[in-house]
């Protein structure tokens, strides 16, 4: 499972979290959680928001639906990307990695 699936998934599974133990769960530093946070709000769009208060983070669903999509795709696309053979093909495809 990938990390920011993991992170998604203690967040529904608790009132909230505190962020160090997102980090320890995950084996990475605390910033890094902080990062992934970022990019997971950005990822459920209106569907929810992790919101971080007092040292720990809150998951907040609007819209169930739309939420479950969004995790769902975040699962494919990082399970895919870390295949190999997913990976050399995506890096080998044009408009890959040009500046």
């Amino acid at each position: 499972m990938n990390r920011a699936v993991s992170i998604l998934l203690q967040l529904e599974s608790a009132d909230s979290v505190a962020k160090d133990a997102l980090a320890m769960r995950c084996g990475v530093a605390a910033r890094t959680i902080s990062t992934d946070v970022a990019q997971l709000n950005n990822s459920l769009g209106t569907a929810a928001s992790i919101r971080f208060s007092d040292g720990r983070y809150r998951l907040l669903i609007v819209d169930a639906d739309a939420y479950r999509r969004v995790r769902d795709r975040l699962a494919i696309v990082q399970e895919s990307f870390n295949d190999p053979q997913w990976r050399a093909a995506y890096i080998s495809s044009p408009g890959c990695c040009t500046a």
